[in-house]
């Protein structure tokens, strides 16, 4: 009733539609109980359930959508798009790209106050998603640079985590389809992963590999170059520097954030950690961004293609 009142409805009118409020918000159950006892959730639903209820010529919402979960969002969704069918003009607050790009016409992007661009809402929530990669790949550019900073130290002082006594890794970087470092990879581009190496080795043929780790799961997958034979040498001596280069033709991991850990190794059969020369954890990070808007965040995302039959009566 206090809602309905602050959104400039009489005592009638908010009587009368008490019953539609409870209903959307599914709280029957717990109508009666103090709204200070709710979470957030049934805070969430009761609010904009009362919200939506005012039969208004401009309705603003404010990251409304924000708590509740998946099938009441996409209720709220529903009725948001039948709002603005109806006439009403909305004005929607969020930074979901995506329900911008649904539900809007027309976008305004403000970033600390100023305003950055403003037209259409598909160009506008493009640039918008553009500039967060661009931030996303200039702080993963810093960590990879940070990380090489701290092998190169690492290779002068001569202290290792894990082996390193004569041949080290001294860098490790993702490059672009052009052999440009690069923090953001696209989802479907090449990529390349770069592991420079110096100092001097045994007789003995080595080799080196790589893990991809994501935030959450460790050894989303690898290269283990001593099962295909990719020996960097054929068991003459390394003496030098050098670079070994994995190109990776269609990068299909999903959207996020990934680790490179890589190693240097001999041969040796069976393996045991007496075969690594050197091992560094995490070494490199990138991020994958979807070619579509939508923030799904599978764990692998290869090119599918479709076709469309007619069915056979």
């Amino acid at each position: 009733i206090l809602g309905g009142m602050c959104a400039g409805m009489s005592k009638d009118e908010i009587t009368a539609k008490i019953p539609s409020i409870i209903a959307f918000s599914e709280l029957e159950s717990v109508i009666d109980n103090q709204f200070k006892t709710y979470s957030s959730g049934m805070k969430a639903r009761l609010t904009f359930a009362t919200a939506i209820s005012v039969d208004a010529e401009i309705l603003i919402i404010d990251e409304a959508l924000a708590a509740g979960d998946a099938y009441f969002v996409h209720k709220c969704m529903k009725r948001i798009r039948e709002i603005c069918e109806s006439g009403t003009t909305v004005l929607f607050v969020s930074h979901s790209e995506a329900m911008i790009a649904e539900l809007c016409d027309c976008a305004i992007w403000v970033q600390h106050g100023a305003l950055l661009m403003a037209g259409d809402a598909g160009p506008v929530t493009k640039a918008y998603t553009q500039s967060v990669w661009d931030r996303t790949e200039e702080l993963n550019l810093k960590a990879t640079s940070t990380a090489s900073e701290s092998l190169r130290k690492t290779a002068e002082t001569g202290r290792y985590t894990l082996g390193g006594d004569g041949l080290r890794i001294t860098s490790v970087a993702v490059l672009d389809a052009d052999g440009k470092p690069s923090g953001v990879v696209r989802n479907g581009d090449p990529l390349t992963i770069r592991i420079t190496w110096e100092g001097t080795s045994e007789d003995v043929p080595h080799y080196s590999s790589f893990r991809i780790d994501s935030d959450r799961i460790q050894a989303i997958t690898g290269f283990e170059a001593q099962e295909f034979d990719a020996y960097i040498n054929n068991g003459a001596q390394l003496n030098g520097k050098g670079n070994i280069l994995y190109r990776i033709d269609s990068c299909d991991l999903g959207l996020g954030t990934y680790h490179i850990s890589a190693s240097l190794c001999r041969k040796q059969f069976p393996k045991s950690r007496e075969a690594l020369a050197h091992y560094i954890e995490k070494a490199c990070q990138f991020s994958v961004v979807r070619n579509v808007l939508h923030p799904l965040t599978y764990v692998y995302e290869p090119k599918v293609t479709w076709v469309f039959e007619d069915a056979q009566g």
